[in-house]
């Protein structure tokens, strides 16, 4: 491999962990996981802990799942606290009304298949704790709901990078290998991440055209 390649080992596995757990807290955060995406965190993560080995590709989905059950059950105190304020707020009013509506059924539902859509859900996955905060739920129910949402959550994401720097080692294991890894990584990555926020959004809009 050519001596002007970044050199992946030297980067240390418990910072790119540590990184991932912060970013992912941001991402299920309210306030914060409209503009930080953890799967976009997630997928690139993997790539490089598939470098080290598997025990650095556990260790960035185990960041993920944490993070994430971390930042729901922060949401989940915002809402305990501040739900009716924060749904009437500005920024309440800019995520939309059908959205919390839908969000606030599945919430209700309060199943392990109603807590993984809402995770994968764009903002839904941030709404759902808050709901969940606001009515009142026990804390203890809704970090279960928050854990079964999560790790599938990181497990997909955690996988996708995975899968694509196994599909770029085995097909070359220099520069081309890396190149491969990533545009299949962004591909997949985009096309994942577009497919269920465009069908959040669609059931937004049909939501409002029923009413």
């Amino acid at each position: 491999m050519p001596n002007w390649l970044p050199d992946l080992s030297s980067v240390p596995p418990f910072a790119l962990v540590g990184l991932v757990f912060v970013l992912c807290i941001c991402d299920a955060s309210v306030f914060l996981g409209s503009f930080v995406a953890g799967e976009i965190v997630l997928v690139p993560a993997a790539i490089l802990a598939a470098h080290f080995g598997v025990w650095e590709v556990l260790g960035v989905f185990a960041a993920g799942a944490a993070g994430s059950i971390t930042g729901q059950s922060g949401s989940y105190l915002v809402g305990w606290f501040f739900g009716p304020k924060l749904r009437h707020s500005r920024l309440g009013t800019r995520m939309g009304e059908p959205r919390w509506e839908r969000v606030g059924k599945l919430v209700n539902e309060a199943s392990y298949g109603a807590a993984i859509t809402i995770r994968f859900m764009s903002v839904g996955h941030t709404l759902g704790p808050v709901l969940a905060g606001t009515t009142r739920m026990p804390y203890l129910r809704a970090l279960r709901l928050c854990v079964a949402g999560s790790v599938p959550w990181a497990a997909v994401w955690t996988g996708v990078g995975l899968t694509s720097a196994l599909i770029g080692r085995s097909v070359d294991s220099g520069v081309v290998s890396w190149i491969i890894t990533g545009v299949a990584a962004l591909v997949v990555g985009v096309a994942v991440t577009t497919a269920v926020r465009r069908q959040d959004r669609g059931a937004d809009d049909r939501r409002s055209v029923a009413h």
